[in-house]
């Protein structure tokens, strides 16, 4: 086999090691691709959470200055925790 290779000519040589260039870079720039993809997901999450908070301080403003608030929800029918019955028991 390495005598084989060893024949190889020269021109053989070099588009191999082109090709190999080539496909580590075309590997490189493809994972720095999902990082950018990745990376602006996260951008276009935060930016549309920001706007929504942004919107909902305006409407809260908006709502008080035309005087007529906003209605409160319903209060929540909570029942009230009663205390459990126990017995100590001893162990001599």
């Amino acid at each position: 086999m390495y005598r084989t290779l060893a024949r190889l000519p020269l021109g053989v040589w070099l588009r191999l090691i082109v090709l190999a260039v080539v496909a580590a870079a075309l590997l490189a720039f493809g994972v720095a691709v999902i990082a950018v993809v990745a990376i602006g997901l996260a951008i276009g999450v935060l930016v549309y959470k920001a706007r929504n908070w942004f919107a909902g301080l305006f409407e809260r403003a908006a709502s008080m200055a035309s005087g007529s608030p906003r209605p409160v929800p319903a209060r929540v029918q909570r029942t009230r925790a009663t205390d459990a019955e126990y017995t100590v028991i001893e162990h001599r």
